[in-house]
């Protein structure tokens, strides 16, 4: 049975195509208020869920749903309402400015979704990759779990695509891999995280939907079983006072001064602290405070990812200039292209600037005109790309020298925006004219008088190298020691900021062929890694483990 929508409707929406996101949306919309109002029309609660255009989510998608237990399992004289507010993340790893605020976050359920067509590496793999986002965001340590009273926080795994043909056939392959999915992360980050005892499968054509039953039966078990932080209703009043404003079509960015929001705590409860209200909001996401100190950002995720669309679906610059970025200007023509409805100002689009770089999706280049660097915006280059002939002097007298950082526990990722973190302070310490290059992957810069590279390494960026090149003999050996271990400090620093990573470091040597000096101990490696870099020798030296609590 087919879910459709008549002429008439179409019109109604305001849509002659289909072919664009907004509409698809739409109709993603109308389709769901007919599964709810008319389920009838289809032979199973779920199947209507068929007939859906899929659309890629943008950011973040925020929704509200309520969900009464069935008879089946309370007396519905003792039926209850359980309210859940959904927030869909993005997948592209690019938006991590964004997901970091929220995966912190202790009043929290993750429902993790993974495509099981791809079988059971590649499932293994991304499970494994979310895991370890949520675990290196989560700021408590670890250790702490194992206290008693602590509990973990909770993951619950859907496997979608489990109705397919293409499933099947992964499954005549490799027996029922889900179950050995399961079994191969349930322990791998306990007890910071408790994973689910079980899997549950989508299948829209079944009554129950599959898994989706249990799914919601899951989620009410375990609201009951987790003890999450308890908000005063008198603060989720300012929250809602806030949140009120934030829909205000007039605001095109949702802040108020610090003055503003204790005029707001005082409406809804004049014997509340305003200083108190504001970090327990903050500490729970639905503030931040901004602009050193002076001014709160409403439902900074939301906002964030909103802004985070604007840029990550424009194209890859690929200039062959050292330093790409933005004016303000050009922030303000992305900003009203995109909201044609809401035009912004230069002030404006200067606030947003000012707001992404503290929120790290760009980075500020200190100039009389400010230049805003994104990232994301920006293409990866190869060590052996010419472009960095000119910029990484290497002579046979060179010697180069590094760390290699990686986590810990090998099962673990880097979080995305942790070499972003390390390009910002490193801009935010050195004159302008030293930066010499930025890309998405690689940074090149002059400190004192020795040049630095820091850069993403490995298949799928495992590594962070930081890379000293100096003149050779006694004194460019001692500058560019003097300038790595400055390096490594600024390094810390960074990972300080994430409050349950783990970071081990390996000494590493470069130089050209035929040149390559070890720092300390036996080689324990080589291998040409590229064109410009020549040889990387990994040195036997202890292996330094950075644990920041």
């Amino acid at each position: 049975t087919f879910v459709a929508l008549s002429n008439e409707e179409l019109k109604e929406l305001g849509l002659t195509t289909l072919g664009d996101r907004r509409s698809a949306q739409r109709i993603q919309q109308s389709l769901k208020s007919q599964l709810d109002n008319a389920s009838s029309r289809v032979t199973g609660r779920y199947e209507g869920l068929l007939s859906i255009p899929h659309v890629w989510t943008e950011g973040i998608d925020v929704e509200e749903w309520k969900s009464t237990l069935s008879s089946g399992h309370v007396d519905e004289s003792s039926q209850q309402q359980l309210s859940f507010t959904i927030w869909d993340f993005a997948g592209q790893l690019e938006y991590f400015p964004a997901h970091q605020f929220f995966l912190s976050a202790s009043n929290a359920l993750y429902v993790l979704v993974v495509n099981a067509e791809e079988g059971l590496a590649a499932c293994q793999s991304r499970v494994m990759h979310w895991l370890s986002l949520i675990s290196t965001s989560t700021q408590k340590d670890a250790k702490l779990y194992s206290q008693d009273g602590l509990e973990g926080v909770q993951v619950v795994i859907v496997a979608t695509h489990t109705d397919t043909e293409k499933y099947r056939v992964e499954q005549a392959k490799s027996g029922d891999f889900l179950i050995g999915l399961l079994e191969s992360v349930q322990d791998a980050f306990a007890p910071q995280i408790v994973v689910h005892k079980k899997i549950f499968c989508v299948d829209y054509r079944l009554a129950d939907g599959g898994g989706l039953a249990g799914l919601i039966e899951a989620l009410w078990s375990l609201n009951k079983e987790i003890r999450f932080t308890e908000v005063p209703s008198s603060y989720v009043g300012v929250a809602e006072r806030l949140a009120a404003h934030r829909m205000d079509p007039s605001i095109k960015i949702p802040v108020i001064s610090v003055d503003e929001f204790h005029g707001v705590v005082k409406n809804v409860g004049g014997d509340l602290d305003a200083g108190i209200v504001l970090s327990t909001l903050g500490a729970h996401g639905f503030v931040k405070v901004v602009e050193h100190g002076s001014l709160v950002l409403i439902e900074p995720v939301s906002w964030l990812s909103k802004m985070a669309s604007c840029f990550l679906f424009a194209s890859k610059e690929l200039s062959t200039a050292g330093i790409i970025g933005k004016r303000v200007e050009d922030v303000r023509g992305i900003l009203n292209n995109k909201f044609k409805s809401s035009q912004y100002s230069v002030d404006e689009a200067s606030l947003v600037c000012r707001l992404l770089s503290s929120m790290d999706l760009c980075i500020e280049m200190k100039m009389e005109q400010p230049l805003y660097v994104f990232p994301c915006l920006l293409s990866s280059v190869e060590s052996s790309n010419d472009i960095l002939a000119g910029l990484w002097p290497v002579c046979s007298s060179s010697v180069m020298i590094g760390r290699r950082y990686r986590c810990s526990d090998e099962r673990r990722a880097l979080p995305p925006s942790l070499l972003a973190l390390m390009m910002k302070e490193l801009v935010s310490v050195l004159p302008v004219d030293d930066i010499l290059f930025i890309r998405s992957n690689m940074m090149i810069c002059i400190v004192g008088k020795a040049h630095v590279m820091v850069r993403h390494s490995g298949e799928h960026r495992d590594f962070i190298d930081v890379v000293v090149l100096s003149e050779g003999g006694e004194a460019g050996d001692s500058g560019g020691f003097s300038v790595l271990n400055l390096l490594c400090w600024c390094f810390s620093n960074v990972v300080s900021w994430f409050g349950n990573l783990r970071i081990s470091k390996e000494a590493i040597c470069l130089g050209m062929e035929g040149e390559d000096r070890v720092v300390a101990g036996q080689r324990e490696a080589v291998g040409v890694i590229d064109g410009v870099l020549g040889l990387i020798v990994v040195c036997k030296t202890r292996n330094e483990e950075k644990n920041i609590d």
